[in-house]
């Protein structure tokens, strides 16, 4: 059966930006679920974010030749009013995208802890243990968009977790040049044997 651990960022980080994309503000503040928000204003000139990265989480306790068989994000967002979305969700690792990316997934007014991924779900990547897939380098990307409005949506994100589900088991060893023991019966020496 896997085990699971929960991790929070180290560092949150908006950006880059364009003529086009609206800048998150606050970016650190994702790195834990304590109601203080990262947010962004989005509006018709302005309908899509830049991305908001969270990265850095900590992984000293875990056992990097682990089995990886599921990782799972957490988004704890809500909005002022329900005509936006968290358009994208993907992992990153070494500043390149990989895996699918998820999304899009409508946002209440209600903050809601919304996942993505779970236990079985590699995000079609390639991480076999959990040390291929996390490190310093390791981080989720989000983006927010506009659905429809002719007015300013406010999104507002609480934090950005990161469950990573796992085996630890230890690897089969097999041993070669060595030869079976078998075992021996005491043989009586007065006792001839019968052939």
């Amino acid at each position: 059966m896997a085990e699971l651990a929960v991790l929070f960022a180290g560092t949150g980080a908006s950006g880059p930006g364009s003529p086009t994309t609206a800048n998150w503000a606050n970016g650190p503040n994702v790195i834990a679920c304590d109601n203080t928000y990262t947010t962004v204003d989005l509006t018709t000139n302005r309908p899509a974010s830049t991305n908001l990265a969270a990265s850095e989480y900590d992984i000293s306790a875990l056992n990097h030749s682990a089995q990886l068989t599921g990782i799972e994000v957490h988004i704890q967002a809500f909005l002022d009013q329900e005509t936006a979305s968290i358009n994208e969700v993907y992992l990153r690792r070494h500043s390149f995208r990989t895996g699918v990316i998820k999304g899009p997934t409508s946002l209440s007014v209600s903050e809601i802890d919304y996942q993505f991924g779970g236990e079985g779900d590699l995000w079609d990547s390639s991480f076999k243990t959990v040390g291929d897939f996390l490190g310093v380098a390791t981080g989720i990307v989000i983006t927010a968009a506009l659905t429809e409005s002719s007015t300013t949506v406010t999104v507002s994100v609480d934090c950005i977790t990161l469950t990573c589900y796992f085996i630890n088991s230890r690897p089969f060893i097999m041993r070669f040049g060595l030869a079976p023991r078998r075992a021996t019966l005491p043989v009586n020496r007065n006792q001839r044997s019968r052939i």
